[in-house]
């Protein structure tokens, strides 16, 4: 088995690489590739601090000792599919550096492939950080790997990429040697995640009593042995979105703050009853304001709240931020540099933000450095009380988004390396702290936006309402680790839950707050808490942790 690589920049005919380990110009002036190989794994370098004229195209060809017998495509909805068709022979994994041409309507999960030959399994991959279309020559008994550097994001600094061809004993073993080599920095996530059979989301409901109350009720369903397997995710615990009470000129957090300073904002109360645009069910939408009022909050509050389920044994989530969601214009702050010229989707409108909202930048050094210091306030004040930290909305950046002229790049990849920057401080602060991403991969609404940036955290906590397309959208990037679909609508979308439990193993999942059903688990119907009662047993008498079922073709 060999390693070719080639590049083309502009209009150029493809330029071999022989050398290894040293940097070659590949225009005189633009920039260079180093290209390094050992052990089955390939790694490029590119590195230029100029903006290019054209597009830097890269080719890794892999030449195998052998034709395969078959090869196996893990797709994004979730299957592994043989292919048998020469034409359908290049499959496309949609990330950073996407330039909205589609070269193949055929899309991965993650970016590899499983070949089988008489020796055993082949896993041919690359890492997740740059959107690449893998194809098969079966005449040529050869794998390209091809992916494209684009003018238009101005300087590329330390642009490194990994491919490789790795040998495993089965396909389960393929895919986890996938996780190995792709993302060798990003351990699994904590052990616990896999024991959670049921997660409830509380948004501050019933003006903060809900989260004691559906506690309470939660106590009455589950013995105290078995509640380490239930997690109380905590939100709207912080002033408004963007800021989190999180002062980022002094880089403290406030001392006390007020939670749901908007509820009664027109801008808010006109939405209600209005359904959120998307596929979602119809029940999401804002619900019962006029019982909600703005609440004080402080340190020993939250502290209290959290002790409240932990004393009675359940795991706690703690919110940290809805994406990278911020007040203000997005022109003028696109000009500086620290925010982005437009998001693809609308944004959040809430009881916690109401105003104009922008998405920051993740490429300016102020915006990382800023959610570096509220996720260190944040673990300094609660990382010792709680079990995980939650990023919503991750899918805000989508796939393929750049920065502005001002501060240029990939910003999908930049918040993919800030997302992991997060996780690693949770695990510094704690091993077992995790961090969840929402990335609504599977999402019909999102298929054009969605990227797998729990691929640089430790699972998926999505608001995909246990929608089958999320689950099965998520089975590769989460493989080794967990999806728990949030549900605003547990009462009237209740039967998404049964589904997502009986079919995917997925956890429990309720929700209460002011937007959707807001109902607690004491207030929910006999039929509703009679199907939840079933689940619970369910889960209970499950020996292990299902994995959702791999679909592998047949011989």
């Amino acid at each position: 088995m060999e390693f070719e690589v080639s590049y083309q920049f502009g209009d150029h005919p493809a330029v071999p690489i022989e050398a290894r380990d040293s940097a070659i110009e590949f225009s005189p002036a633009d920039g260079t590739i180093c290209v390094s190989e050992k052990a089955g794994l390939l790694c490029t370098l590119v590195e230029s601090d100029l903006t290019w004229r054209s597009d830097l195209l890269l080719t890794a060809t892999i030449r195998l000792d052998e034709p395969p017998s078959r090869a196996l495509w893990p797709r994004y909805e979730g299957i592994l599919e043989e292919t048998s068709n020469p034409d359908r022979s290049t499959f496309e994994f949609r990330g950073p550096g996407w330039n909205s041409i589609p070269r193949s309507g055929e899309r991965l999960g993650i970016p590899a492939l499983i070949l089988e030959d008489a020796v055993g399994y082949l896993v041919i991959g690359t890492d997740p950080g740059f959107t690449t279309f893998v194809s098969l020559d079966l005449s040529a008994s050869a794998v390209r790997v091809t992916w494209t550097y684009r003018s238009e994001a101005g300087p590329h600094r330390l642009m490194e990429r990994r491919v490789f061809a790795q040998r495993a004993e089965t396909i389960e073993d393929a895919l986890m040697v996938w996780f190995e080599m792709a993302t060798p920095d990003v351990p699994a996530g904590p052990v616990w995640l896999h024991d959670i059979d049921w997660q409830h989301y509380d948004f501050m409901s019933k003006n903060g009593h809900g989260w004691f109350a559906d506690i309470d009720s939660m106590c009455e369903i589950v013995s105290p042995e078995d509640r380490h397997k239930i997690a109380f995710t905590l939100h709207a615990w912080y002033d408004s979105c963007g800021r989190y009470s999180y002062d980022r000129d002094t880089g403290m957090l406030d001392d006390s703050w007020t939670v749901f300073s908007h509820i009664a904002d027109p801008r808010l109360l006109e939405r209600e009853g209005t359904p959120e645009a998307g596929n979602q069910p119809t029940s999401y939408t804002f619900r019962n304001l006029a019982d909600y009022r703005p609440l004080p909050m402080d340190w020993a509050e939250i502290a209290r709240r959290i002790a409240y389920a932990k004393d009675r044994g359940f795991r706690v989530a703690f919110y940290l931020i809805t994406g990278l969601i911020d007040v203000g214009s997005p022109a003028e702050h696109a000009v500086l540099g620290d925010g982005l010229e437009s998001a693809n989707v609308p944004l959040w409108i809430g009881p916690d933000v109401v105003s104009d909202t922008y998405l920051a930048n993740p490429l300016h050094p102020d915006v990382r450095q800023r959610y570096l210091g509220l996720t260190k306030a944040v673990l300094a004040k609660v990382g010792d009380l709680i079990d995980a930290l939650v990023i919503d909305e991750a899918y805000y950046i989508g796939y393929g988004q750049l920065g502005p002229t001002s501060a240029p790049g990939y910003a999908d990849l930049a918040q993919a390396t800030l997302i992991k920057s997060i996780a690693d401080l949770c695990h510094a602060h704690r091993a077992d702290i995790a961090l969840l991403s929402a990335d609504h991969l599977g999402t019909q609404s999102l298929l054009g936006q969605a990227y797998p940036y729990s691929l640089y955290a430790d699972g998926i906590y999505h608001d995909a309402w246990n929608h089958a397309q999320a689950h099965e959208a998520a089975r590769f990037p989460a493989w080794r680790n967990t999806v728990w679909s949030c549900l605003w609508a547990p009462s009237s979308a209740i039967e998404n839950t049964r589904w997502a439990v009986l079919a995917y193993d997925a956890p429990i999942s309720t929700s209460n707050g002011c937007f959707g059903d807001d109902v607690s688990i004491q207030d929910m119907g006999e039929a509703e808490m009679a199907i939840l009662r079933e689940l619970w047993e369910i889960k209970r008498s499950r020996s292990f942790r299902q994995r959702p079922a791999l679909v592998i073709p047949d011989r």
